[in-house]
C-alpha cells in the first residue's frame, strides 16, 4: 500500500508533535506512577482501594459529564468553523453541571451501596472536584488540539495535575507524622480547583467565547460521550464490582496492575492524540480517506504491543515487588493476563478513530456498548468464582470482542463507502 500525498503530510505532521507529546505523556503516566506506589505506602493496600473504587467510579463517569462537547470543539477548530462560538461557554457549564450532579450521585452510592470509610463531606467533595476537572482538562484537550497547540496541551492536560498531586502528597509524607485518605482529599481538592482556574485564564483563548449558549447539540456531542464512556465502563466496572463482592485490598492489587499496563500504551495515545483533528479533515471525504491511515497506525503499534507483552511477562513479578515492598503474586498475575489487552487496542484504536473522523461515531459507539454489557456479565460471571483473574480475563475477551466488532464493520463498510456517506451515520 503506497502512501498518497495527504498521508505524507499527515505521518509528517505526527512526526513532528508527537513526539513533544509522547514525552508529556510518559512523564504523566511516571508521575502518575509515582503517586500510586507513595500513596499506597502511605495509606496501605485497602485505604488505596477506597481509593481505586472512587477513581474507578469517576473514571466512567466523567466523560459524560459534558457531553462529548470536547469532541465537538476538535471538531468546529479542525473544519474553521465561525469563532466566537456558543459551543465553548456551553461546554464549560456542562463541566460544573455535570461534576455537581454526578459527584451526588456518586457519594450516595458509595454510602449506601458500598458503605466506604469517610464522611459524605469528603467523598462528594473528591468525586466532584475530580469529574470537574477531568472533564474541565478535556475540554482543554479539544481546544488544543484543534488549534494544533501541542506544547501547551502537553503542559496543562497532561502534566500540570500529575505534578501538583505528588508534590503535595511528598510535602504531607515530609512535613506530617502519618497521612489519612482523608486529609489528603481536604488539601488536594481545592489545590486542583485553583490549578485548574489559573490554567483557564492563562492558556484558553478568549476569542472562543460569546455570551449566548448552545445545548442543541447535546445529542451529537452524546455519541462521543457515550463512545468514551463505554469504553471507560468496560475499563473501570470490574474494580467496582470487585468493591463489592470481593475486599479493597484487592481492589488495590488489582488496580495498581490495570493502571500500569494502561500505562504502557502512553506513545501510542500520544500518537493517536496528534492524529485526531487529522482523521476529521480526512473524513470530509469518507471512510476510505481515513481507513489506511487507520490501519498503518495499528500495524505499527501491533509490533510495538507485542514487545510490551513479552516484556510484562519478563518483569511483572519485579515491579509488583518494587511498588508494595513485598511479593504479591496476584498483582503480577493479573498484570500477565491484563497485556494481551494491549495487542487489541492496538487495532481498537486507530480503525476507531478513522471510524469517528469519517462520521461513523454512532456505529462505534454501539459496538462499544455491546462490549460493555459483555464485560459486566463477564465480570458478574467470574469475579465470584475467581476474583482479581476473573476480572482480568473479563477485561481481555471483551477488548478482543470489541476490537474485533470495530475491524469487521471499518473492513464491511469502507469499499462500498463514496465521498461524505459516512457524515451522516
Amino acid at each position: 500500500m503506497k502512501f498518497d500525498t495527504e498521508e505524507q503530510e499527515s505521518l509528517a505532521f505526527v512526526g513532528k508533535h508527537s513526539g513533544l507529546v509522547s514525552f508529556s505523556l510518559i512523564l504523566s503516566r511516571l508521575l502518575r506512577f509515582a503517586f500510586i506506589v507513595l500513596l499506597v505506602r502511605s495509606v496501605g493496600p485497602t485505604f488505596f482501594g477506597v481509593y481505586a473504587a472512587m477513581v474507578s467510579y469517576i473514571l466512567i463517569v466523567a466523560p459524560i459529564s459534558t457531553f462529548g462537547y470536547q469532541h465537538l470543539f476538535v471538531q468546529h477548530l479542525a473544519r474553521k468553523e465561525p469563532l466566537p462560538s456558543p459551543l465553548f461557554t456551553s461546554g464549560f457549564l456542562l463541566a460544573i453541571l455535570g461534576a455537581l450532579g454526578f459527584g451526588l450521585v456518586g457519594t450516595l452510592g458509595f454510602r449506601f451501596f458500598i458503605q466506604l470509610p469517610l464522611s459524605w463531606g469528603i467523598i462528594f467533595l473528591f468525586i466532584a472536584t475530580e469529574i470537574w476537572s477531568s472533564g474541565t482538562r478535556e475540554l482543554f484537550k479539544g481546544i488544543f488540539q484543534g488549534f494544533h497547540r501541542f506544547p501547551v496541551l502537553s503542559l496543562t492536560v497532561f502534566l500540570a495535575i500529575p505534578i501538583v498531586r505528588v508534590m503535595v502528597l511528598v510535602a504531607f509524607m515530609l512535613f506530617a507524622q502519618s497521612v489519612t485518605l482523608s486529609q489528603l482529599i481536604l488539601v488536594l481538592a481545592p489545590v486542583q480547583i485553583l490549578l485548574i482556574i489559573i490554567l483557564f485564564f492563562l492558556y484558553v483563548p478568549k476569542h472562543l467565547f460569546g455570551f449566548a449558549t448552545d445545548f442543541k447539540r447535546i445529542p451529537e456531542g452524546i455519541y462521543y460521550s457515550v463512545a468514551t464512556l463505554s469504553n471507560e465502563v468496560y475499563g473501570n466496572v470490574d474494580k467496582l464490582m470487585l468493591s463489592k463482592l470481593g475486599t479493597m485490598e484487592v481492589v488495590g492489587f488489582y488496580t495498581v496492575a490495570f493502571r500500569l499496563v494502561r500505562y504502557l500504551f502512553t506513545p501510542v495515545v500520544a500518537v493517536l492524540t496528534v492524529l485526531y483533528p487529522i482523521f476529521f479533515r480526512r473524513g470530509q471525504q469518507g471512510l476510505k480517506n481515513t481507513f489506511s491511515l487507520g490501519l498503518r497506525v495499528s500495524f505499527g503499534t501491533l509490533v510495538y504491543a507485542l514487545v510490551l507483552v513479552f516484556g510484562v511477562f519478563v518483569t511483572a513479578d519485579w515491579v509488583t515487588r518494587l511498588i508494595f515492598g513485598h511479593p504479591v503474586p496476584t498483582a503480577a498475575g493479573v498484570m500477565k493476563i491484563l497485556s494481551w489487552i494491549l495487542v487489541f487496542k492496538a487495532f481498537s484504536h486507530g480503525v476507531g478513530d478513522a471510524l469517528t473522523g469519517a462520521g461513523y461515531q454512532k456505529q462505534r459507539t454501539y459496538i462499544l456498548i455491546g462490549a460493555v454489557v459483555l464485560n459486566f456479565v463477564l465480570n458478574l460471571l467470574l469475579i465470584p468464582f475467581y476474583g482479581a483473574y476473573g476480572a482480568a480475563w473479563a477485561s481481555v475477551v471483551s477488548e478482543g470482542l470489541l476490537t474485533a466488532g470495530i475491524l469487521g464493520f471499518a473492513m464491511k463498510i469502507q469499499h462500498g463507502t463514496t465521498p461524505g456517506e459516512g457524515l451522516t451515520g
